[in-house]
């Protein structure tokens, strides 16, 4: 068949029709397609990581709004006191 003017596509223009490597490619171009090897058990994926920091810094969140929202009544108490004195 003939190409439409672009190269390296066929006249389909389908690009997933064409051959993957030519044949005495260098092996880095197809160890880049090849996913990546499983992780060791001890070891924890980086989402994982994001998803336990972002937990964490939730929980500090919460812990620092309650501390807050608590002194600020207790702030509040003591005026109140002290103008019934």
């Amino acid at each position: 068949m003939s190409e439409n003017g672009t190269q390296g596509q066929p006249a389909d223009g389908n690009p997933a029709a064409q051959p993957e490597a030519a044949p005495g490619a260098a092996p880095a171009a197809g160890a880049a397609a090849t996913p990546p090897p499983s992780q060791p058990e001890g070891e924890r994926s980086v989402h994982d990581v994001i998803a336990a920091l972002q937990a964490e810094s939730s929980d500090f969140k919460d812990k620092w709004l309650r501390a807050h929202a608590e002194i600020d009544n207790v702030r509040k108490r003591l005026e109140k006191e002290k103008e019934e004195t």
